[in-house]
């Protein structure tokens, strides 16, 4: 970091005194790379005994300062190049070349995420999702989990807290709206009951602690401060990178939990449910019942209140 200030003296040519032709931007083209065989050969100056020993290679690709944001496919197939030419096809794999794919989990994932959310907000959660459009979620969701920074996902710290669902192609999922940011299904009221029968949604949010195994999906609906709730069982799994999940209960109630109006045991789901992606702010999770074949991919941001 440097002030406006010095920032300013590293360009300034003027010089105090008679002798103003004593300014150069000499330094600051090299260090802006007017002149890029110069830095490569600083480079190999700096290590002469990496230069004696034959050990030292240098190459030049298309990029200006940070080349593995720019060019993530030139590096690849250089790196690759220089394993084959050190060691021969059989490399062994410790000294294995990154591959395009690994390299692409460095890059910004912003814009991945950014793309996701537009797709959500466009597809109304995916309750509106064409068939191209589920094509291009699927595209996004690959590039992202490409980039998955949280090894063991489904036993990180991160997951706790409340989450909101802002897309699932599940078509039961019930989502009737979304802007990217959160979603809302259809909120059911209790069976047999003039709740049942009326027209209202709520927002659909999901509750973690795994410090006890629970996991509550959650309607919850302005009016009446109605409110759907189901809890499940979650343990993860050996590998670190799913719950086995057991539902247990299903309650409804108004204002906002305070007041129960049913509740019910809900056991005879069990399934796996695969965390792909896991940040600060983001989660894409992946679930599948026991026995069946269908998998539903959920789209989730960090509440915020």
């Amino acid at each position: 970091r440097t002030s406006i200030r010095g920032l300013l003296r590293w360009f300034a040519v003027w010089r105090s005194g008679r002798d103003q032709g004593a300014g150069s931007f000499a330094q600051v083209g090299r260090d802006l790379g007017l002149d890029p065989e110069a830095k490569l050969r600083d480079y190999e100056a700096a290590m002469p005994a990496a230069v004696a020993a034959g050990a030292l290679e240098t190459s030049l690709l298309p990029g200006w300062n940070v080349l593995v944001w720019e060019s993530p496919a030139d590096l690849a197939a250089a790196l690759s190049g220089f394993v084959r030419r050190r060691f021969g096809d059989a490399a062994p794999p410790s000294a294995a070349a990154p591959t395009a794919p690994s390299l692409r989990s460095l890059l910004p994932v912003g814009p991945v995420k950014a793309r996701l959310f537009r797709l959500a907000a466009r597809t109304a959660g995916g309750a509106a999702a064409t068939a191209a459009d589920l094509e291009e979620v699927r595209e996004v969701l690959a590039e992202l989990e490409a980039r998955n920074p949280t090894p063991r996902a489904a036993s990180s710290a991160l997951l706790d807290g409340e989450w909101d669902q802002c897309f699932t192609n599940n078509p039961a999922g019930g989502v009737v709206w979304s802007d990217g940011r959160t979603a809302r299904r259809k909120l059911l009221g209790p069976p047999r009951s003039p709740l049942a029968a009326l027209p209202l949604t709520g927002r659909v949010t999901q509750l973690v602690d795994l410090s006890v195994g629970e996991y509550r999906q959650r309607v919850q609906s302005r009016a009446l401060g109605l409110r759907a709730e189901l809890r499940a069982a979650v343990a993860p799994t050996e590998d670190g990178e799913a719950w086995e999940v057991a539902f247990r209960s299903f309650t409804f109630s108004a204002a906002a939990g305070r007041l129960p109006l049913r509740a019910r045991e809900t056991s005879g789901y069990e399934g796996v449910w695969r965390h792909s992606y896991v940040d600060a702010d983001t989660r894409v999770m992946r679930t599948r019942k026991k026995g069946a074949d269908d998998e539903w991919v959920f789209v989730l941001r960090r509440a915020v209140t």
